[in-house]
C-alpha cells in the first residue's frame, strides 16, 4: 500500500493528500508533554551514594576477567568525619543517603 492511500479500516497513513502535509507538521495536533528527566542531585542522592552504585553498575556490566581489575578501585578507603560537640573530630559510622542530611 503506498502512503498516501487509505487503509482497510478507512483511516489514513502517511500524510494526508488534502492537506499535502502530514499529522505531524499539523499544528492542531498536540503532542504530549513529556517528562523531564531527573538527575541525581535533584533526585537528593549525595555524591558518595551515586559513585556507589555507578560502581555497582559497573561491576555487574563487566565480565569476571575485567571485575577482577576495577576492584582495587572499589574498595572504599575513605571515612566520614564530623566534628563532635567538642570541637574533636569523629568517624560517622553511618551515613546519610541525602547530601542535606549532613
Amino acid at each position: 500500500m503506498r502512503h498516501d492511500e487509505s487503509a482497510a479500516d478507512g483511516a489514513t497513513r502517511g500524510p494526508d493528500p488534502a492537506a499535502g502535509r502530514c499529522a505531524l507538521e499539523d499544528p492542531d495536533v498536540v503532542a504530549a508533554p513529556q517528562e523531564v528527566a531527573l538527575n541525581w542531585r535533584d533526585q537528593g542522592i549525595s555524591y558518595v551514594k551515586y559513585l556507589n552504585v555507578t560502581t555497582e553498575a559497573l561491576h555487574m556490566a563487566t565480565k569476571d576477567k575485567a571485575r577482577a581489575k576495577y576492584s582495587r578501585f572499589s574498595a572504599p578507603n575513605y571515612v566520614a568525619m564530623k566534628n563532635d560537640s567538642t570541637g574533636a573530630m569523629e568517624e560517622v559510622k553511618k551515613v546519610p543517603a541525602f547530601t542535606k542530611d549532613y
